[in-house]
């Protein structure tokens, strides 16, 4: 975000953060994907198994639970890279977006980053630390050139 007057240097760590936290969370993804489809599965039957749909659940939530904590290291160190001021801009820039109760958040797709999207399904809503995820991995954040602060 131009108005948070980013150096250059802070802008590549931002970078390096972002491949790192794509990168770390990519096996995280590729679970959950797959065990998304198990469940479809599971419900895809004339009788259901509660049992195994509460097992795989459980599966499923902590998984998530992974992922939503690595988002938060990952959140925490780019904050980490701002200046005090910069994150008091950054705040005050999410609390005026229009449209946007979010912030820096864990959201839908890949991205990973200052914004919603840090690279995985479903998300924490609202507060600073989270925008809506979408449970399939795909919005606004996963594609590149959408970070909001490298515009990558």
């Amino acid at each position: 975000i131009e108005e948070l007057g980013l150096t250059q240097d802070q802008v590549t760590e931002l970078e390096q953060l972002r491949n790192q936290c794509q990168a770390q969370t990519e096996t995280i993804r590729e679970q959950l994907k797959t065990l998304h489809e198990g469940m479809a599965e599971l419900w895809d039957v004339d009788a259901p198994d509660a049992t195994a749909i509460k097992t795989l659940a459980a599966k499923i939530d902590a998984v998530q639970a992974q992922m939503r904590n690595n988002c938060i290291d990952h959140r925490i160190a780019a904050l980490e890279v701002l200046t005090t001021e910069q994150r008091t801009q950054l705040r005050e820039l999410i609390r005026n977006r229009p449209g946007h109760g979010g912030g820096m958040g864990m959201g839908p797709g890949p991205g990973c980053g200052m914004g919603p999207g840090c690279g995985g399904p479903g998300g924490m809503g609202g507060s600073m630390m989270g925008g809506p995820g979408r449970g399939d991995g795909t919005g606004p954040r996963s594609q590149k050139g959408t970070c909001p602060l490298t515009n990558k």
